[in-house]
């Protein structure tokens, strides 16, 4: 069985759940934040406050985090766990994984990304007692992260 949903973010601006809830989507994934590249500082999504009360009154509501594997990603991981640990949530934590380069273009290793990725992870794991669903493509995943045991 498949659903129908969307990930909700400061991009779309204002989202009209009720509308969304109508036009027969099931689910809204609201973005939390993410960690920026060129300045290694985790965010917070700007629409997040509205969203995680909105999305929930009218969709099943998940919560996802951008990955920024040269960012701090502890910061990252306790952020986003904090943000979301009292949060109404239907749909398991997501991970959007879609970097790999260090901020000169340089490819980071496969172990430094695996490595960064699974304490990433574990923080989320270690507070919901589930993984975070990783969203990413074959194309990204295969030749930059590899296939770690850990994401069979």
């Amino acid at each position: 069985m498949r659903a129908k949903g969307f990930d909700v973010h400061r991009y779309y601006g204002e989202i009209n759940y009720p509308t969304a809830k109508a036009a027969g989507l099931e689910f809204g994934l609201v973005r939390a934040g993410g960690g920026y590249i060129d300045t290694g500082i985790p965010f917070e999504d700007d629409w997040f406050w509205r969203n995680k009360v909105e999305c929930p009154k009218y969709l099943a509501t998940g919560y996802w985090w951008y990955f920024a594997p040269v960012a701090k990603w502890v910061e990252q991981a306790t952020m986003f766990r904090d943000l979301i640990k009292t949060q109404t949530m239907h749909i398991r934590p997501v991970v959007d994984v879609e970097e790999f380069q260090f901020p000169d273009g340089t490819a980071i290793p496969p172990s430094t990304l695996q490595a960064r990725l699974k304490v990433f992870l574990d923080i989320i794991y270690d507070e919901f007692q589930v993984y975070p669903i990783i969203y990413t493509r074959t194309t990204l995943w295969n030749p930059y992260y590899g296939n770690p045991t850990w994401a069979k």
